[in-house]
């Protein structure tokens, strides 16, 4: 639980960060648990792969809580998508949930 308050924290903060320059962009935040998300290079190459595509603002994840989140604007970025990102490195989500940012 307290892995989650602070994830929770960490997120909150990136959008207090970014909000300003993503004021035109519709997000969308996607919290993943994945539960083969369990070495630190799997992490990294997931992390690289999302941070390079250009809808997406923020990812995060945690080897403890086995979770990454994404903050994307939804026009350009789908839940197919990101499943394909997943699964081209073995991963594949236990659950997604998403949740609209209103800016």
């Amino acid at each position: 639980m307290r892995h989650l308050i602070g994830l929770a924290i960490i997120v909150l903060s990136a959008l207090f960060l970014i909000s300003g320059s993503t004021s035109t962009q519709n997000l969308t935040q996607a919290v993943i648990s994945i539960p083969s998300l369990n070495s630190c290079e799997l992490q990294s190459k997931l992390e690289q792969e999302f941070r390079s595509i250009n809808s997406v603002s923020l990812c995060e994840s945690n080897l403890m809580t086995n979770t990454m989140t994404i903050l994307y604007d939804d026009r350009n970025l789908t839940k197919n998508e990101i499943e394909g990102i997943l699964a081209k490195w073995g991963c594949y989500p236990k659950s997604i949930s998403f949740h609209k940012l209103i800016p």
